[in-house]
């Protein structure tokens, strides 16, 4: 890796470490009714987390037992395995208790044979085992549902209340990432008179509904329950500035290099920004049929003002444009991505931007390697840097997604990070820019 501006800090970074240990493994008690069974290091966990679209985190583990213990005792009341998942990270260990879904490859018809033979395995070879870790008091959360007509409400009472059961005040003190439960404050100001919900919304989907209903944000709506600190979290997905209401924000150091010589050490936590070290940086092609359908413009005009100009949506400024009125005819002269679309009368103009904001941009997958997942916030603010011609090259965008493997021999966790990064213009190469 030759000497350069952003080969300096990289090696700063990786200089950072000292002498602290890096490694990272886990370990897991398998609970059943006969008794417990501790396993000192589970071969493979797999962390897959989608801030954007999904509520809580997937766990999957692979382990050992020797066959008699799984036979005799997981099998035989498979439905109702614990589990105790500790991970242990540099600067402590998260535990986390689970329902265990144990694959054992029987079909139903074989596990019932088995379990009502009153057979007995005595055979101590050591097998590999699959499960997924399940936090119950989040699946409970997901079957609540909600309907009904709330009158005199606002969006924001309404989430806190039925989230949270807690005023709106409190919710605010703890409106940042990472403490407890929190909602970032919403884009839609407006108490309506009534408020109605569709029999059966479910509880975990009453962001979403809401966005697609009324408006929460002017940039999509998502909840998230951490499975590893126990918060819930209530954020928009896509939305510029995102980083002045988030004290929390990731800067990756994008290298080509699959190894750097003598790092070890891929990131360092300054405060409450996290800066990694990462590899490749793939671009991945967002689905265009969105686009032409959607168009990066839109207008549309709110139904409760219909008197009002026109609102001309862009993916930068979210603006009330002086235009009265425009041709359909100039909407058939654009193309793709510049399209224009005519998005006729809404009472909803924040899911109108959502769209928008949702077709300027693309994702980025990035390798993080020796990595520590619990230091990622949902939708972080990223800037992106990277070296192309002597010149360090600056993007911006947001964290959606990333699956974590940790390593149980190498004692190492390896990280995919999926970024949306906001398409670039000719106006986007001030350092200081923010998505």
């Amino acid at each position: 890796m030759s000497k350069s501006k952003l080969s300096s800090q990289i090696l700063d970074i990786g200089a950072s470490g000292g002498t602290i240990d890096r490694s990272v493994h886990g370990e897991l008690i398998v609970i059943t009714k006969g008794g417990k069974f501790f396993i000192d290091r589970v071969d493979t966990i797999k962390i897959m987390t989608n801030y954007a679209h999904e509520f809580t985190n997937r766990i999957n583990i692979v382990f050992s037992m020797q066959l008699n213990d799984l036979m005799n005792y997981v099998v035989k009341d498979i439905e109702n395995i614990k589990g105790r998942i500790m991970i242990f990270k540099p600067g402590g260990k998260s535990v986390i208790d689970v329902k265990l879904n144990v694959n054992i490859g029987m079909d139903q018809k074989e596990l019932e044979a088995f379990k009502n033979s009153g057979a007995k395995i005595t055979s101590t070879q050591v097998v590999s085992v699959t499960a997924e870790g399940i936090n119950e008091d989040i699946m409970r959360k997901k079957d609540i549902t909600l309907d009904g007509i709330y009158k005199d409400m606002s969006i924001d009472k309404l989430l806190n209340t039925a989230i949270f059961g807690v005023s709106s005040a409190i919710t605010d003190v703890l409106s940042k990432f990472g403490i407890g439960n929190s909602i970032m404050g919403v884009d839609n100001k407006r108490t309506y008179e009534h408020i109605v919900l569709p029999t059966g919304t479910k509880l975990l989907a009453l962001p979403k509904v809401l966005q697609e209903l009324y408006g929460v944000y002017n940039g999509g709506a998502n909840i998230f329950n951490n499975i590893f600190d126990g918060s819930t979290s209530i954020f928009p997905t896509h939305r510029p500035n995102l980083n002045i209401f988030s004290d929390n924000k990731l800067i990756i150091y994008m290298t080509s290099d699959k190894t750097v010589p003598g790092i070890e050490n891929t990131y360092v936590l300054d405060g409450s920004v996290l800066k990694v070290i990462t590899f490749s940086g793939d671009k991945m092609k967002h689905d265009q049929r969105d686009v032409k359908n959607t168009g990066t413009k839109t207008i549309v005009t709110e139904a409760d003002s219909i008197l009002r100009r026109p609102l001309q949506v862009y993916p930068k400024n979210m603006t009330i444009k002086s235009e009265n009125i425009v041709r359909k005819s100039q909407h058939k002269k654009l193309e793709g991505s510049n399209k224009i679309v005519d998005g006729g009368i809404t009472n909803n103009s924040y899911n109108v931007r959502s769209k928008v904001l949702e077709n300027d941009g693309h994702f980025i997958m990035f390798e993080w390697h020796y990595s520590n997942s619990f230091l990622l916030k949902p939708v972080m603010p990223v800037t992106i840097l990277e070296e192309v011609g002597g010149t360090i090259k600056v993007r911006e965008g947001i964290l959606h997604q990333y699956q974590s493997v940790i390593d149980g021999a190498a004692k190492k966790e390896f990280t995919s990070l999926l970024v949306f990064v906001k398409n670039e213009t000719k106006s986007d190469s001030k350092m200081d820019k923010i998505f």
